[in-house]
């Protein structure tokens, strides 16, 4: 994930956290509900980075998987730092996924080399954690359904759709940082084809922008993208 303001990315970790923070049943003679099922897909991103460290070390947040993404980082590099930041942070317990498609789906981002040198920098070289290859039930489980919090491209999640258009009813919703607009979101427009694949599946998806940004291109916070519009003029 890339081209987001600070604003942005406190609403994603803080909105997220505090949202999951606050699952247990409304009723206060019930037991408690289980916090809900997150998978994380991600280029790794600097700020990925930082929402995947608070993310790692929160006891209130499942963190059911993760799922390396090419875009900010090449699809592989991506998956070989996520094994390293799992290891760093003793979390055997979350599934790697390996991603849906091969490496450079649209031109590389001039700042990749100096992303993908601070990861290698930052991150110890190792490669204890298993990674597994991507299929369309990592974000599908028995029992309750997940939230995606997409913070990369939407390339995965449309590889999923179209092997298994099933797997939507596994899912709660999508989260996706930033503008509903391919101009204004770099993650979009890295693969605009998958963006139309995950809005036109029928999943409830919450645009993670201050309310006036998202308003003006016809949406809410919170959308149905077989009713919403996909930005000015569509």
């Amino acid at each position: 994930m890339c081209n987001m303001d600070n604003r942005l990315f406190l609403l994603l970790t803080l909105g997220l956290l505090g949202a999951l923070a606050a699952a247990p049943s409304s009723m206060a003679h019930e037991p408690a509900s289980e916090p809900p099922l997150i998978v994380i897909d991600t280029d790794l991103g600097l700020d990925d980075v930082a929402t995947l460290t608070l993310v790692l070390q929160s006891p209130q947040v499942h963190l059911r998987a993760v799922v390396a993404c090419d875009g900010a980082c090449n699809g592989r590099k991506c998956a070989d730092f996520l094994r390293r930041l799992l290891c760093e942070f003793n979390r055997p317990d979350v599934i790697l996924y390996e991603p849906a498609s091969g490496d450079n789906l649209a031109d590389p981002p001039p700042f990749r080399s100096f992303l993908q040198e601070s990861l290698q920098m930052a991150l110890p070289h190792i490669v204890a954690h298993h990674s597994s290859t991507f299929v369309p039930e990592a974000y599908a489980v028995r029992g309750p359904k997940t939230i995606v919090l997409v913070l990369g491209p939407l390339t995965n999640l449309a590889a999923a759709l179209r092997a298994d258009p099933g797997i939507k009813a596994a899912i709660s919703k999508v989260i996706i940082p930033g503008w509903p607009d391919v101009n204004r979101n770099w993650n979009i427009r890295y693969d605009p084809e998958s963006y139309e694949v995950v809005r036109r599946a029928g999943m409830q998806l919450v645009f993670v922008a201050p309310d006036e940004a998202v308003a003006q291109y016809g949406y809410r916070r919170t959308v149905s993208p077989t009713s919403a519009q996909a930005g000015p003029g569509s």
